[in-house]
């Protein structure tokens, strides 16, 4: 199984525990920040992460819609796989992170989607 180098912004000091937690135990690299704001500028100086996981609802900046296509103009980020992790769940969100290229997990299933979203993409 291949090692991803993993950033994940969400704004909920939990969520960035448990999710670390549960992704560096599974030897995966990963990088935290709280919002979008941090995430776009972070990604600016340094493209070379495999996977971007975002939260939709961020206050303080961009939302994770907005760092999705911010990121898909950027033809560095064409390709990388970008998970929406919210607990917003709904046809219309599922639809506009479809259009994206985007991946859905929601957040009302716990963390299982995500992970099994990142595990699958490490044995790519």
């Amino acid at each position: 199984m291949t090692v991803l180098r993993i950033v994940l912004a969400d704004d909920d000091p939990t969520v960035r525990e448990l999710t670390t937690e549960a992704l560096t135990r599974r030897s995966h690299d990963l990088t935290v920040v709280q919002s979008g704001t941090e995430l776009l500028k972070l990604l600016s100086c340094d493209s070379r992460y495999d996977v971007v996981v975002t939260d939709n609802k961020m206050p303080g900046g961009p939302d994770g819609l907005e760092v999705m296509r911010e990121l898909r103009l950027d033809k560095r980020f064409k390709q990388t796989p970008i998970i929406l992790h919210t607990g917003d769940d709904g046809d219309e969100l599922r639809a506009a992170v479809a259009s994206l290229g985007g991946l859905f997990a929601p957040k009302r299933d716990a963390f299982n989607p995500l992970f099994a979203l990142v595990e699958e993409l490490a044995r790519e």
